[in-house]
């Protein structure tokens, strides 16, 4: 019988027990704080790492008061300015990749 080295077994054990990771986008923070925060909520509770990505300064007091972790987003609700908004999905495509989340609810 083959037995495999402790720190492969660690990597192992590492690599099966890690978090799953859920990024919630949404393009206003009080909309957010009304109707998402739930299922935020819900997901961190169920052990996912939660992300939450929308345009919040990190001052808003509100941010503090929850377990996630918040990234602002330049997303801007009224815009009709094409480079704002491939700013924006940049600004996505980065957080994406830097992520890699398991799920992305929009």
């Amino acid at each position: 019988m083959k037995y495999l080295p402790t720190d492969k077994v660690e990597r192992l054990l590492l690599s099966t027990m890690k978090k799953k990771r859920i990024l919630i986008v949404g393009n206003d923070a009080n909309y957010f704080f009304s109707h998402h925060l739930p299922i935020a909520l819900g997901a961190h509770a169920s052990g996912y790492e939660t992300h939450v990505a929308i345009p919040v300064h990190q001052s808003d007091a509100r941010v503090s008061n929850y377990p996630f972790q918040f990234h602002t987003i330049p997303l801007d609700r009224g815009s009709r300015k094409i480079a704002k908004e491939l700013n924006a999905f940049i600004a996505l495509l980065k957080l994406y990749k830097l992520l890699k989340p398991n799920l992305i609810h929009h």
